[in-house]
């Protein structure tokens, strides 16, 4: 019984039991874990970096877009303050003519007609123009036709008297003439 005694002890060390097998595994379920946890926490700092990021970009937006409503606005507001302030000029026209009292029907029609020129001058500079005349070829683009006329001697489409100009800048219509049109 000697010798079955030595050859038992001898087995359990030269193979592996349960729970060596058991332990190897925990080791290596540890050493995975926390290989798993630094690959966590590598990945919730990108996350975190990303969102960061990510809001900063949708607060310089939002900024851009506040700031291009503000450009917006005050781009539209100098236009206007530009406007007026060439208009000036023509008003305080008005207003001279207006107070000439003396009884000289001539000279108030040169103040009239020197106003009329003044703004129209004014207008010019801001790239508007006046259109509309008889003898043109009626565009329902530029024209609004609030009368027909029959007359053989004048082509078809032809504008033949003007009620009010039309006005456009560049190569919007402000408004469109007013005309009477042949045929």
């Amino acid at each position: 019984m000697a010798k079955s005694e030595k050859t038992e002890k001898k087995a359990p060390k030269n193979k592996p039991t349960e729970i060596d097998e058991l332990i190897k595994e925990n080791d290596e379920i540890i050493k995975e874990l926390e290989e798993l946890r630094a690959s966590n926490e590598s990945l919730n700092t990108e996350l975190s970096e990303q969102k960061e990021t990510f809001l900063r970009t949708v607060a310089e937006y939002d900024n851009y877009r506040k700031r291009t409503v503000k450009e917006k606005e005050d781009a539209y507001l100098f236009a206007k303050a530009d406007t007026v302030a060439k208009l000036i000029p023509a008003i305080d026209s008005f207003e001279r003519s207006l107070e000439n009292t003396g009884d000289n029907l001539e000279d108030y029609k040169k103040g009239v007609d020197m106003t009329y020129r003044q703004i129209m001058d004014i207008l010019l500079s801001l790239n508007t123009e006046a259109f509309g005349a008889a003898g043109d070829e009626f565009n329902p683009d530029f024209h609004n036709a609030v009368m027909h006329k029959e007359d053989e001697s004048i082509g078809a489409n032809i504008i033949t008297e003007v009620f009010q100009k039309g006005y456009k800048v560049g190569d919007k219509v402000i408004r469109p003439a007013m005309v009477a049109v042949a045929n």
